[in-house]
Protein backbone atom coordinates (compact mmCIF):
# COMPACT_ATOMS: atom_id res chain seq x y z
CA UNK A 1 0.00 0.00 0.00
CA UNK A 2 1.63 3.66 -1.08
CA UNK A 3 0.28 6.49 1.53
CA UNK A 4 -0.32 9.74 -0.31
CA UNK A 5 1.76 13.15 0.17
CA UNK A 6 -1.81 14.82 0.10
CA UNK A 7 -2.94 15.46 3.43
CA UNK A 8 -6.14 15.18 2.92
CA UNK A 9 -5.53 11.49 1.01
CA UNK A 10 -3.32 10.79 3.83
CA UNK A 11 -5.86 11.49 6.39
CA UNK A 12 -8.86 9.14 4.40
CA UNK A 13 -6.42 6.58 4.18
CA UNK A 14 -5.47 6.17 7.50
CA UNK A 15 -9.28 6.41 8.66
CA UNK A 16 -10.24 3.95 6.66
CA UNK A 17 -7.22 1.53 8.35
CA UNK A 18 -8.67 2.93 11.70
CA UNK A 19 -12.31 1.82 10.87
CA UNK A 20 -11.06 -1.96 9.52
CA UNK A 21 -9.11 -2.39 13.15
CA UNK A 22 -12.35 -1.79 14.52
CA UNK A 23 -14.40 -4.19 12.38
CA UNK A 24 -11.97 -6.89 11.23
CA UNK A 25 -11.15 -9.70 14.22
CA UNK A 26 -9.02 -11.66 12.00
CA UNK A 27 -5.19 -11.20 11.83
CA UNK A 28 -4.04 -8.29 9.03
CA UNK A 29 -1.04 -6.95 7.90
CA UNK A 30 -0.48 -3.53 5.93
CA UNK A 31 2.96 -3.36 4.46
CA UNK A 32 4.67 -0.69 2.09
CA UNK A 33 5.71 3.15 1.33
CA UNK A 34 3.98 4.73 4.70
CA UNK A 35 5.09 7.93 3.80
CA UNK A 36 5.43 8.29 8.17
CA UNK A 37 8.10 8.18 10.30
CA UNK A 38 7.09 6.18 13.54
CA UNK A 39 10.07 7.37 15.66
CA UNK A 40 10.93 10.68 16.47
CA UNK A 41 14.65 9.92 16.21
CA UNK A 42 14.92 9.93 12.02
CA UNK A 43 18.06 9.65 10.54
CA UNK A 44 18.91 12.64 8.62
CA UNK A 45 15.41 13.14 7.58
CA UNK A 46 12.70 15.56 8.27
CA UNK A 47 9.95 14.75 10.64
CA UNK A 48 6.91 15.45 8.99
CA UNK A 49 3.97 17.77 10.94
CA UNK A 50 1.39 14.70 10.16
CA UNK A 51 3.53 11.84 11.68
CA UNK A 52 1.96 12.64 15.00
CA UNK A 53 -1.05 12.29 13.74
CA UNK A 54 -0.79 9.60 11.94
CA UNK A 55 1.29 7.56 15.18
CA UNK A 56 -2.09 8.68 17.56
CA UNK A 57 -4.07 6.74 14.87
CA UNK A 58 -1.85 3.81 14.73
CA UNK A 59 -1.93 3.81 18.66
CA UNK A 60 -5.38 3.91 18.89
CA UNK A 61 -6.08 1.16 16.20
CA UNK A 62 -3.86 -1.25 17.90
CA UNK A 63 -1.43 -1.57 15.54
CA UNK A 64 2.01 -2.46 15.71
CA UNK A 65 5.06 -2.20 14.18
CA UNK A 66 6.84 -5.55 13.11
CA UNK A 67 10.14 -4.74 12.76
CA UNK A 68 12.78 -5.63 10.19
CA UNK A 69 16.23 -6.77 9.13
CA UNK A 70 18.39 -5.01 6.96
CA UNK A 71 19.41 -1.74 6.31
CA UNK A 72 18.11 0.40 9.38
CA UNK A 73 16.78 2.86 6.66
CA UNK A 74 14.34 2.00 3.45
CA UNK A 75 14.09 5.54 1.78
CA UNK A 76 17.38 8.46 0.00
CA UNK A 77 17.32 11.58 -1.33
CA UNK A 78 19.41 10.02 -4.06
CA UNK A 79 19.10 6.98 -5.67
CA UNK A 80 20.76 3.58 -4.72
CA UNK A 81 20.40 5.27 -1.03
CA UNK A 82 23.29 7.59 -1.85
CA UNK A 83 21.85 10.44 -0.43
CA UNK A 84 22.57 12.14 2.88
CA UNK A 85 18.62 12.15 4.10
CA UNK A 86 17.38 8.85 4.87
CA UNK A 87 14.54 7.67 6.70
CA UNK A 88 12.97 4.28 7.52
CA UNK A 89 9.18 5.06 5.82
CA UNK A 90 8.40 1.62 4.38
CA UNK A 91 7.36 -0.42 6.87
CA UNK A 92 4.70 -2.88 7.99
CA UNK A 93 1.87 -3.05 10.39
CA UNK A 94 -0.02 -5.78 11.94
CA UNK A 95 -2.89 -5.80 14.55
CA UNK A 96 -2.52 -7.95 17.72
CA UNK A 97 -3.79 -11.47 16.52
CA UNK A 98 -1.13 -11.76 13.19
CA UNK A 99 1.60 -12.67 15.75
CA UNK A 100 -0.34 -15.13 17.44
CA UNK A 101 -0.84 -16.71 13.58
CA UNK A 102 2.42 -15.81 12.32
CA UNK A 103 4.52 -15.54 15.02
CA UNK A 104 7.71 -15.71 12.68
CA UNK A 105 7.08 -13.42 10.26
CA UNK A 106 9.85 -11.38 9.17
CA UNK A 107 10.76 -8.28 6.99
CA UNK A 108 13.54 -7.88 5.26
CA UNK A 109 14.84 -4.74 3.63
CA UNK A 110 16.56 -6.13 0.34
CA UNK A 111 19.21 -4.05 -1.33
CA UNK A 112 18.60 -0.43 -3.49
CA UNK A 113 18.42 -0.88 -7.69
CA UNK A 114 18.27 2.06 -9.35
CA UNK A 115 15.77 3.62 -7.13
CA UNK A 116 15.11 6.12 -3.93
CA UNK A 117 13.20 2.90 -1.99
CA UNK A 118 14.84 -0.31 -1.14
CA UNK A 119 12.83 -3.14 -1.80
CA UNK A 120 11.21 -4.16 1.40
CA UNK A 121 10.40 -8.54 1.44
CA UNK A 122 7.43 -9.96 4.21
CA UNK A 123 7.90 -13.19 4.61
CA UNK A 124 5.33 -14.94 6.84
CA UNK A 125 6.62 -18.24 7.74
CA UNK A 126 10.27 -17.03 7.70
CA UNK A 127 13.44 -20.12 8.93
CA UNK A 128 13.50 -19.23 12.92
CA UNK A 129 15.01 -21.66 15.49
CA UNK A 130 13.13 -22.12 18.72
CA UNK A 131 15.36 -20.00 21.51
CA UNK A 132 16.32 -22.34 24.93
CA UNK A 133 13.78 -22.52 27.36
CA UNK A 134 15.09 -21.54 30.55
CA UNK A 135 13.09 -22.24 33.62
CA UNK A 136 11.38 -20.08 35.24
CA UNK A 137 9.41 -20.10 38.60
CA UNK A 138 6.03 -18.80 37.75
CA UNK A 139 3.62 -16.48 40.61
CA UNK A 140 0.63 -17.84 39.73
CA UNK A 141 2.00 -21.28 41.19
CA UNK A 142 1.71 -19.85 44.42
CA UNK A 143 -2.08 -19.85 44.38
CA UNK A 144 -2.04 -23.52 44.61
CA UNK A 145 -1.25 -24.94 48.19
CA UNK A 146 0.57 -28.16 46.31
CA UNK A 147 3.35 -25.69 45.80
CA UNK A 148 4.42 -25.31 49.20
CA UNK A 149 4.35 -28.40 50.07
CA UNK A 150 6.41 -29.55 46.97
CA UNK A 151 8.80 -27.05 47.94
CA UNK A 152 9.03 -28.22 51.35
CA UNK A 153 9.16 -31.97 50.81
CA UNK A 154 11.88 -31.92 47.91
CA UNK A 155 14.44 -31.57 49.88
CA UNK A 156 13.93 -34.41 52.05
CA UNK A 157 14.27 -36.98 48.83
CA UNK A 158 18.18 -36.06 49.31
CA UNK A 159 20.81 -36.94 51.71
CA UNK A 160 21.37 -34.69 55.05
CA UNK A 161 24.61 -33.40 54.02
CA UNK A 162 23.99 -32.78 50.20
CA UNK A 163 23.90 -28.88 49.61
CA UNK A 164 22.20 -26.02 48.83
CA UNK A 165 22.39 -26.11 44.92
CA UNK A 166 21.78 -29.65 45.00
CA UNK A 167 18.90 -29.17 47.00
CA UNK A 168 17.67 -26.26 44.76
CA UNK A 169 18.37 -28.70 41.56
CA UNK A 170 16.18 -31.06 42.91
CA UNK A 171 13.23 -28.64 43.56
CA UNK A 172 13.31 -27.10 40.68
CA UNK A 173 13.08 -30.83 38.87
CA UNK A 174 10.22 -31.66 41.02
CA UNK A 175 8.68 -28.09 40.34
CA UNK A 176 8.65 -29.04 36.39
CA UNK A 177 7.62 -32.13 36.46
CA UNK A 178 4.25 -31.24 38.89
CA UNK A 179 3.56 -28.53 36.27
CA UNK A 180 4.12 -30.26 33.00
CA UNK A 181 1.63 -33.18 34.31
CA UNK A 182 -0.64 -31.40 36.41
CA UNK A 183 -0.48 -27.64 37.39
CA UNK A 184 0.38 -26.44 33.88
CA UNK A 185 -2.75 -28.04 31.67
CA UNK A 186 -4.49 -24.04 32.50
CA UNK A 187 -6.18 -24.07 29.32
CA UNK A 188 -7.10 -27.53 29.52
CA UNK A 189 -8.78 -26.74 32.47
CA UNK A 190 -10.82 -23.83 31.39
CA UNK A 191 -11.97 -25.33 28.34
CA UNK A 192 -13.44 -28.46 30.59
CA UNK A 193 -15.04 -25.92 32.96
CA UNK A 194 -17.11 -24.05 30.60
CA UNK A 195 -18.10 -27.30 28.98
CA UNK A 196 -19.56 -28.12 32.16
CA UNK A 197 -20.49 -24.80 32.96
CA UNK A 198 -22.97 -25.05 30.05
CA UNK A 199 -23.98 -28.48 30.56
CA UNK A 200 -25.20 -27.45 33.77
CA UNK A 201 -27.14 -24.31 32.72
CA UNK A 202 -29.27 -26.86 30.00
CA UNK A 203 -30.60 -28.51 32.85
CA UNK A 204 -33.61 -27.33 34.67
CA UNK A 205 -33.73 -25.17 37.79
CA UNK A 206 -33.36 -26.76 41.30
CA UNK A 207 -31.57 -25.26 44.20
CA UNK A 208 -28.73 -28.08 43.60
CA UNK A 209 -28.67 -27.38 40.32
CA UNK A 210 -27.93 -23.93 40.99
CA UNK A 211 -25.08 -24.24 43.91
CA UNK A 212 -23.08 -26.08 41.52
CA UNK A 213 -23.34 -23.70 38.43
CA UNK A 214 -21.96 -20.77 41.32
CA UNK A 215 -18.87 -23.76 41.98
CA UNK A 216 -18.14 -23.72 38.93
CA UNK A 217 -18.39 -20.30 37.72
CA UNK A 218 -16.06 -19.45 41.15
CA UNK A 219 -13.26 -22.27 39.61
CA UNK A 220 -13.58 -20.83 35.88
CA UNK A 221 -12.52 -17.02 37.72
CA UNK A 222 -9.69 -18.81 40.01
CA UNK A 223 -8.23 -20.25 36.82
CA UNK A 224 -8.53 -17.44 34.73
CA UNK A 225 -6.76 -15.06 37.17
CA UNK A 226 -4.07 -17.62 36.82
CA UNK A 227 -4.24 -17.45 33.51
CA UNK A 228 -3.84 -13.74 33.05
CA UNK A 229 -0.87 -14.24 35.67
CA UNK A 230 0.85 -16.69 34.07
CA UNK A 231 0.85 -14.61 30.56
CA UNK A 232 1.34 -11.16 32.19
CA UNK A 233 4.83 -12.76 33.44
CA UNK A 234 5.71 -14.20 30.28
CA UNK A 235 4.89 -10.60 28.79
CA UNK A 236 7.16 -9.01 30.98
CA UNK A 237 4.21 -6.48 31.08
CA UNK A 238 4.94 -3.86 34.05
CA UNK A 239 1.97 -1.56 33.56
CA UNK A 240 -1.24 -3.13 33.69
CA UNK A 241 -1.64 -4.25 37.12
CA UNK A 242 -3.88 -6.45 39.30
CA UNK A 243 -7.58 -7.11 38.89
CA UNK A 244 -7.24 -7.02 35.17
CA UNK A 245 -7.12 -10.47 33.02
CA UNK A 246 -6.98 -9.47 29.59
CA UNK A 247 -4.84 -12.35 28.67
CA UNK A 248 -5.42 -11.72 24.91
CA UNK A 249 -3.05 -8.65 25.46
CA UNK A 250 -0.78 -10.57 27.70
CA UNK A 251 -0.31 -13.68 24.98
CA UNK A 252 0.23 -11.01 22.52
CA UNK A 253 2.99 -9.68 24.47
CA UNK A 254 4.69 -12.57 25.13
CA UNK A 255 4.56 -13.59 21.52
CA UNK A 256 6.17 -9.98 20.40
CA UNK A 257 8.90 -10.94 23.20
CA UNK A 258 9.71 -14.12 22.00
CA UNK A 259 10.24 -12.41 18.29
CA UNK A 260 12.03 -9.86 19.39
CA UNK A 261 14.38 -11.69 21.32
CA UNK A 262 15.54 -14.37 18.85
CA UNK A 263 18.29 -13.15 16.63
CA UNK A 264 17.90 -13.70 12.80
CA UNK A 265 20.40 -12.25 11.44
CA UNK A 266 23.91 -10.14 12.33
CA UNK A 267 25.70 -7.90 10.34
CA UNK A 268 29.82 -8.09 10.55
CA UNK A 269 32.21 -5.09 11.08
CA UNK A 270 32.46 -4.69 7.05
CA UNK A 271 29.08 -4.54 6.86
CA UNK A 272 27.43 -7.95 5.91
CA UNK A 273 24.93 -9.55 6.97
CA UNK A 274 24.96 -13.29 8.18
CA UNK A 275 21.26 -15.31 8.50
CA UNK A 276 22.77 -18.95 9.43
CA UNK A 277 22.59 -19.83 12.82
CA UNK A 278 26.02 -21.31 12.26
CA UNK A 279 27.83 -17.90 11.22
CA UNK A 280 25.80 -16.11 14.41
CA UNK A 281 26.55 -18.71 16.56
CA UNK A 282 30.83 -17.62 14.82
CA UNK A 283 30.05 -13.90 15.13
CA UNK A 284 29.10 -13.58 18.68
CA UNK A 285 31.30 -15.53 20.00
CA UNK A 286 34.11 -13.94 17.88
CA UNK A 287 32.47 -10.34 19.38
CA UNK A 288 32.46 -11.36 23.19
CA UNK A 289 35.76 -13.17 23.25
CA UNK A 290 37.41 -9.75 21.73
CA UNK A 291 35.79 -7.84 23.97
CA UNK A 292 36.43 -10.03 26.99
CA UNK A 293 40.06 -10.38 26.29
CA UNK A 294 42.74 -8.18 27.50
CA UNK A 295 46.64 -8.42 28.48
CA UNK A 296 46.39 -6.37 31.78
CA UNK A 297 42.60 -7.09 33.24
CA UNK A 298 41.73 -4.53 35.53
CA UNK A 299 38.53 -3.68 37.07
CA UNK A 300 37.45 -0.52 39.03
CA UNK A 301 34.82 -1.45 41.98
CA UNK A 302 33.25 1.92 41.02
CA UNK A 303 31.67 -0.37 38.04
CA UNK A 304 29.34 -2.02 40.51
CA UNK A 305 27.46 1.05 41.07
CA UNK A 306 25.86 0.73 37.59
CA UNK A 307 24.09 -2.44 38.56
CA UNK A 308 21.02 -2.12 39.55
CA UNK A 309 20.72 -3.89 43.41
CA UNK A 310 18.14 -6.59 43.92
CA UNK A 311 19.50 -8.18 47.16
CA UNK A 312 19.17 -6.18 50.36
CA UNK A 313 22.10 -6.48 52.55
CA UNK A 314 19.22 -8.73 55.07
CA UNK A 315 19.16 -11.08 51.66
CA UNK A 316 22.91 -11.56 51.72
CA UNK A 317 23.19 -12.55 55.12
CA UNK A 318 20.85 -15.16 54.94
CA UNK A 319 22.47 -16.29 52.13
CA UNK A 320 25.66 -16.39 53.42
CA UNK A 321 24.51 -18.72 56.35
CA UNK A 322 25.42 -22.20 56.23
CA UNK A 323 22.72 -24.13 54.64
CA UNK A 324 21.65 -26.57 57.72
CA UNK A 325 18.34 -27.62 57.16
CA UNK A 326 15.52 -27.63 53.75
CA UNK A 327 13.66 -24.60 54.91
CA UNK A 328 16.16 -22.62 53.20
CA UNK A 329 15.14 -23.80 49.54
CA UNK A 330 12.13 -22.49 49.51
CA UNK A 331 13.02 -18.97 50.36
CA UNK A 332 16.43 -19.25 47.84
CA UNK A 333 14.29 -20.32 45.03
CA UNK A 334 11.34 -17.92 45.23
CA UNK A 335 14.23 -15.23 45.94
CA UNK A 336 16.40 -16.17 42.50
CA UNK A 337 13.33 -17.04 40.50
CA UNK A 338 11.31 -14.27 40.90
CA UNK A 339 13.46 -11.71 42.68
CA UNK A 340 16.41 -11.37 40.08
CA UNK A 341 14.11 -11.94 37.72
CA UNK A 342 12.41 -8.59 37.37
Amino acid sequence: MYDSTHVDVKKLQWDFLKELSDNVFQPWIVFGDRNVHMSNKVHKASNSSNDNMIRQVIDSAGLMDLGFIGHNYTWSNMSNGRGYKRGRIDLALHNALWKLHYPYSKLYHLSFRASDHCTILLLTEAESHRPFRYWKFYKCWLRDSKCLELINTSSHDLEINSNFTEKLNNTRKVMAKWNREDFGHINKRIKYLKELLSNLKSLPYSNSNSNKIQTVIDHISYWEKIEAEFWQQKAGDNWIKDADNNTAYFHSRANRRRSRNNITALRDSSGRWFHQRKDLVNLLTDHFSSIATTTNPQFQRSSFNFIKQLITPGDNDHLLLECTGHRWVPYGLLLISMGCSG
